[in-house]
């Protein structure tokens, strides 16, 4: 039982500016971390990389998304394997380009404003396709949201393929690359990946 009696007006608006302030914080860096746990459906496999007779691996990665970051200093230290392997980049990463480049990777930028026509929906995305140029893989890296101490897939993935053992897709956890689900994950368009 309350025997001080009713709270001071100065001290309900204070609790209710505070509720509003926690409210309006929380609604700002929500979307922030939203993408990192929605599993995307994959797509826009037009976009990888096709050498006839050759095994050949795309790496879809965009310049604003972390997760991707986390990707190219991977691919720069491992190299390219026995396969062609292509970096599809969304935005300018000019450093990273010439460094993936003088590996012996193949690099492809595009505008992140042309994201649309792409199809593709996520980031980053990886497609592997055989040497009768069809696609037969098209998902994530890992079961989990990729980071710094995730350990990437895509060799054993490669491999797997290579000697016939069926690889289920791993999920594209990441970050939104189609307009639509950039716009559904973050209205306030704090994060977005064409805004660079």
């Amino acid at each position: 039982m309350n025997t001080r009696g009713p709270l001071p007006p100065r001290r309900i608006l204070a609790g209710l500016a505070l509720a509003a302030w926690a409210l309006a914080v929380t609604a700002a860096v929500l979307p922030l971390f939203a993408s990192h746990l929605v599993v995307f459906k994959p797509g826009g496999t037009a976009s990888a990389a096709i050498v006839p007779g050759a095994w050949s691996m795309t790496h879809v990665l965009a310049q604003a998304c972390a997760c991707s970051q986390t990707v190219v200093p991977y691919l720069l230290k491992r190299g390219p394997v026995d396969a062609h392997e292509k970096v599809l980049f969304f935005g300018r990463q000019l450093t990273l380009e010439a460094e993936l480049r003088a590996r012996g990777f193949e690099v492809e930028v595009r505008d992140p404003a042309t994201r649309d026509r792409s199809e593709i929906t996520a980031v980053p995305f990886l497609m592997i396709s055989n040497p009768a140029g069809v696609v037969v893989y098209a998902g994530g890296y890992s079961d989990h949201r990729v980071s710094v101490t995730t350990a990437l897939q895509d060799v054993a993935l490669l491999e797997q393929l290579r000697a016939h053992a069926d690889s289920g897709a791993l999920p594209v956890i990441g970050c939104a690359v189609s307009a639509q689900d950039q716009a559904r994950l973050d209205p306030f368009g704090i994060k977005r990946i064409g805004a660079e």
